[in-house]
C-alpha cells in the first residue's frame, strides 16, 4: 500500500507497526494466547537517539521456547515483518532477542503531513471532567499554544506557507491552522531535512502523545498533565534553537516551512490535549 493512503487509517505509528506485527504473529505462529494480546497489550515501545526513531519489541521473549531462543524467534518474527511493510521501515534485532524497528524518512514524512493537513481525528476514548490542575503548568502549554498559532498566522500573512483556519474539534473555542499544502519534509536524498536535536526530540514526543492517545497502555494510566509540559518543553527548546525567519527563510525555504510543519503539529496535539484531556481552553492569544 503506498504510504500516503496507510495514514488515514492509522492515527499513529505505533498503532500501524502494531497491526504489522499481529500480522506476521499470524503467520509465525498459531498458538491462540499470543494472538489474542491485542493491539494495545503488544510489548512495544519508543526509543530513539537523537537522530533516528525507533520502536523496539520484546515479543520474540515472549514467545521463546526451550527448543528455540528469543534470537531464533526474533530473526523469523522480523523477517516476516520486513516482508509485510518493505519501504515502510528497516528491521534488526540483537542477540537478547529485542526487534528494532526504525521508521524510515518518507514513512515520518508522511505521518507528519497527513496530521498536519486535519485530516486525522481525535479518538475520545473517555469522559473529560474538568478539575483542578497546577495553575503554572497549564498556563505554560496555553502560552506554547498561543505561540504557535500567533508564529503560524504571520507565516501566513507573510505567504511563506499556505494554511487555512478549521474546527478540529467541534466543541473548541478556536480553531487551528492545517497546512492545504504538501509541506517539503524530505530533501532531494529523501531524507528529513529536521536534523538538529531539537526537532528530533520534538517530533519524538509529538509521536509518544499520539501514540499513547491511539494505543493506550493496559498497565499504567497516561499523566496528561506531565506529557502536554514535556511537550511545551520540548516546543521552547526547539524554538530557542531552530530558526524560521531571516537567512533561514532566505536560505532554506523548504526548512523553514518543514520547521512550521512542526508548529502545526505541536498546535495540533496541545489544543487536544488541552480541550480533550484536562478539559480547559486552548487559547490562540494570552
Amino acid at each position: 500500500m503506498h504510504q500516503s493512503l496507510l495514514f488515514p487509517n492509522y492515527t499513529s505509528i505505533k498503532q500501524l507497526i502494531n497491526s504489522y506485527l499481529l500480522k506476521t504473529l499470524s503467520v509465525y505462529t498459531s498458538d491462540r494466547a499470543i494472538l489474542s494480546i491485542g493491539s494495545t497489550k503488544v510489548p512495544l515501545y519508543l526509543d530513539g537517539d537523537g537522530k533516528k526513531i525507533i520502536y523496539i519489541s520484546s515479543m520474540a521473549m515472549r514467545m521463546a521456547t526451550s527448543h528455540i531462543s528469543p534470537l531464533e524467534t526474533a530473526r523469523a518474527i522480523a523477517s516476516h515483518f520486513s516482508r509485510g511493510c518493505e519501504g515502510l521501515f528497516t528491521v534488526k534485532t540483537d542477540v537478547s532477542g529485542k526487534i528494532y524497528i526504525e521508521l524510515i524518512h518518507s514513512t515520518l514524512a508522511n505521518w507528519l503531513q497527513n496530521f498536519t493537513q486535519g485530516s486525522v481525528p481525535w479518538e475520545i476514548k473517555e469522559t473529560i471532567v474538568k478539575s483542578s490542575h497546577d495553575v503554572p503548568i497549564i498556563f505554560q502549554m496555553q502560552y506554547v499554544h498561543a505561540r504557535c498559532y500567533s508564529i503560524l498566522r504571520l507565516s501566513l500573512r507573510e505567504e511563506l506557507i499556505n494554511l487555512c483556519e478549521t474546527s478540529i474539534n467541534t466543541n473548541s473555542c478556536f480553531p487551528s491552522f492545517v497546512t492545504t499544502q504538501p509541506i517539503p519534509w524530505l530533501n532531494s536524498e529523501q531524507q528529513l531535512c529536521l536534523q538538529q536535536p531539537e526537532e528530533m526530540a520534538l517530533i519524538q514526543v509529538l509521536l509518544k502523545i499520539v501514540d499513547d492517545w491511539v494505543c493506550p497502555p493496559s498497565d499504567r494510566p497516561i499523566k496528561w498533565e506531565q506529557a502536554g509540559v514535556k511537550l511545551a518543553q520540548a516546543w521552547e527548546k526547539f524554538s530557542a534553537h531552530c530558526r524560521i525567519w531571516g537567512e533561514v527563510r532566505i536560505n532554506s525555504p523548504n526548512l523553514s516551512q518543514a520547521r512550521l510543519g512542526l508548529l502545526i503539529m505541536t498546535q495540533l496535539v496541545l489544543k487536544a490535549v488541552l480541550e480533550e484531556k484536562l478539559g480547559v481552553i486552548a487559547p490562540i492569544e494570552l
